[in-house]
């Protein structure tokens, strides 16, 4: 089953586990008939954080011990001191739930602003901002499930089409015997793991050994 992997900011990210957040607006949008399932990857923090007596960047989504999750945003996240915090239980770069988007809203910068203002927390300014004069699509998220044990990217992989193998970083040079030589995919029949987050969202196939 095709799928797709969505890169969301961590305090966008904070929104969708509080069940306040139902529309994800973006530029583009699947061509997927019907409902389909989209892992939610938290994007990383672009600064080094340091567990001991700093600051909490905006960028930082953790999971407390009780196993409620804060971003950085929040105020009573912003300051922390004497290792409080385990580095292991930031959320940053890595798959942390997954949604069914089960249906798009279109032209939500325009005709359908008020939807996209409500269910999807953002002002209408930002919208027009955002759009920069093109239409904006919204995903609506339904079956909100997150993970008790963030995925990693490489669980995740996409199917090669084999488009440009001459050019392609798996292909391998290899022996086929004692006077020839040939090129040859490093995976087999063709599942190639994500290694590279998609600055918006790409697709995948489903995970493995999905729990």
């Amino acid at each position: 089953m095709k799928a797709v992997l969505i890169s969301i900011r961590p305090e966008w990210c904070l929104l969708i586990l509080l069940l306040k957040k139902f529309l994800e607006i973006r530029k583009t949008r699947p061509k997927i008939d019907g409902p389909f399932k989209c892992y939610i990857y938290c994007t990383k923090n672009k600064q080094f954080f340091n567990c001991g007596g700093m600051r909490l960047s905006n960028e930082d989504l953790y999971r407390l011990p009780n196993g409620e999750i804060k971003c950085g945003c929040s105020v009573e996240l912003m300051s922390y001191g004497d290792d409080e915090y385990d580095e292991n239980n930031f959320l940053n770069g890595k798959i942390i739930g997954e949604f069914i988007c089960d249906g798009i809203i279109s032209h939500c910068e325009m005709a359908n602003a008020d939807i996209a203002e409500q269910q999807g927390c953002i002002k209408r300014e930002e919208l027009l901002k955002y759009s920069n004069g093109k239409e904006l699509f919204g995903w609506h998220i339904s079956n909100l499930k997150i993970y008790d044990k963030p995925k990693e990217l490489y669980e995740f992989y996409r199917k090669c089409e084999k488009l440009k193998c001459e050019v392609c970083e798996h292909l391998k040079y290899q022996r086929v015997n004692s006077s020839e030589y040939d090129y040859d995919c490093e995976y087999v029949n063709g599942h190639i793991p994500i290694t590279r987050a998609p600055q918006s969202w790409c697709y995948v196939e489903e995970v493995r050994n999905d729990d």
